[in-house]
């Protein structure tokens, strides 16, 4: 009954929630979030780039997609919409739903970049251990770095192009 606690993917999951709690807490993930928004801000698809950069800071340090993109991300993406005057009903097309659907790709974009940045990839590296394929940090850094980079940078502009009813 106590051998899942020798899992150290467990104490990674654990640990990633309370984690996240201290930074939602402190205010930490919404202050680099809309510090990226302030200065990427003046369109909308600056403030998308300003979320992919701060879900890219963050990252690393928060082993929990749903912390990161559901606790922090989303609830500064809500009070975003917002003030560009959308809300859930027939303004919702305004602002938030391109919002919704930038944070939510590119928080799985940023899963794939960071051996920490989702408690499934070091599952995924202890498989691959045991096929005797070493996956470090820097080496999972490494191979994914470029196309995460270029995902970053494609998939705001793409979602701004074909996304009907956006403000411009």
């Amino acid at each position: 009954m106590l051998s899942g606690f020798a899992n150290s993917t467990i104490w990674l999951i654990g640990i990633a929630m309370l984690l996240s709690r201290a930074v939602i807490k402190t205010g930490l993930g919404r202050r680099v979030a809309l510090f990226f928004i302030s200065v990427f801000g003046k369109k909308m698809i600056g403030v998308a780039y300003g979320f992919a950069l701060a879900d890219l800071v963050l990252g690393p340090g928060i082993p929990s997609a749903s912390a990161r993109g559901g606790g922090i991300m989303y609830p500064i993406m809500q009070s975003v919409a917002t003030a560009y005057g959308s809300e859930p009903g027939p303004t919702a097309r305004k602002a938030g739903s391109f919002l919704a659907i930038a944070i939510s790709q590119i928080d799985t974009i940023v899963c794939a970049m960071f051996l920490t940045a989702m408690a499934g990839n070091p599952i995924m590296a202890s498989l691959a251990g045991d096929l005797g394929v070493h996956m470090s940090w820097t080496s999972w850094f490494v191979g994914a770095i470029v196309p995460g980079l270029v995902a970053l940078i494609a998939l705001p502009y793409f979602l701004y192009k074909i996304y009907p009813g956006l403000l411009r």
